[in-house]
């Protein structure tokens, strides 16, 4: 399985009804990823800090893929993502700091074919002939 390091999560700015949200993390395959053109589906996940909490929220933010691939591969993505789900100490009114505290989980499966492909021929579509002698 290849190496995620350096994920950072960053803030870019926000409207009345969203933020727009930077995450960038970097990743290292091995020689036989590489030599194999493995191909793997990733996702980003926003979580809050306090996963036992009654207010834990987890919401996957972005997906994609990329190719194994020699050396270190950067990636970035940046989403906008409602202030409403962002807004995790809400319920805390007037009760010291409010601060919402927020990480990104960056997740990757590797891509597997599907068993078997098949392509079959619409009814409006079949053969119309006679075949008897």
């Amino acid at each position: 399985m290849p190496s995620i390091t350096g994920s950072t999560l960053s803030f870019v700015s926000q409207t009345a009804s969203e933020a727009r949200l930077k995450v960038h993390w970097t990743m290292r395959f091995s020689e036989q990823e590489i030599a194999a053109h493995q191909v793997y589906n990733w996702a980003i996940f926003l979580e809050n800090d306090v996963p036992n909490d009654v207010d834990w929220r987890r919401r996957r933010i972005a997906r994609g893929f990329v190719a194994a691939a020699e050396g270190t591969v950067e990636k970035e993505v940046t989403k906008d993502v409602d202030r409403d789900f962002l807004n995790e100490d809400y319920l805390v009114l007037g009760a010291g700091d409010t601060t919402d505290e927020w990480g990104a989980e960056v997740v990757l499966t590797p891509w597997q074919p599907p068993a078997e492909t098949k392509l079959k021929t619409p009814a409006a579509d079949y053969l119309r002939q006679e075949f008897a002698p």
